[in-house]
């Protein structure tokens, strides 16, 4: 939907009448879910957070990602004039589908991505049928087949 341009509304999207969006910021990292043959890939971007600090669960069929990144001094340091850069907890909590087997979910931390797999079940995974020659489906065309008339067998 397009709006109109409002100098008003831009000073607040931007960076607030005097620079500071402290009350309006809360910390979401951004998410990406890819689905592959055999699993499922959460990936969210978490850098500065000490990977003990990073909590996973999953609940029924709900998978929850807490993590808590901390400031690295409690004081405001002298000199600062803007500060950006998110701190704090958050919780993230996905609906997961029922083809994943919630046992064997795994997570780790890498570079600042939390990488989850979530791996589908046996039974969720597809199942290449081998084609035979001549095998029960052969066997079902005789027990469902008509039998001849006279007529067809004379001919």
């Amino acid at each position: 939907m397009l709006m109109k341009w409002s100098p008003y509304f831009e000073v607040l999207r931007n960076d607030g009448l005097w620079g500071d969006q402290r009350a309006a910021n809360v910390w979401r990292p951004p998410v990406d879910v890819v689905e592959k043959d055999d699993a499922f890939w959460l990936e969210a971007e978490i850098p500065g957070v000490d990977p003990e600090d990073v909590e996973v669960y999953v609940q029924g069929r709900v998978l929850t990602v807490r993590a808590e990144r901390k400031r690295a001094s409690d004081d405001i340091r002298e000199g600062y004039r803007r500060i950006e850069r998110f701190h704090g907890s958050f919780q993230r909590s996905f609906t997961i589908p029922e083809s994943v087997d919630a046992d064997k979910v795994d997570a780790s931390v890498t570079h600042g991505v939390l990488r989850i797999a979530l791996p589908k079940t046996e039974a969720s995974l597809p199942r290449r049928i081998r084609v035979r020659v001549g095998g029960l489906a052969d066997k079902a065309k005789k027990l469902f087949s008509r039998p001849k008339s006279e007529k067809q067998q004379a001919a």
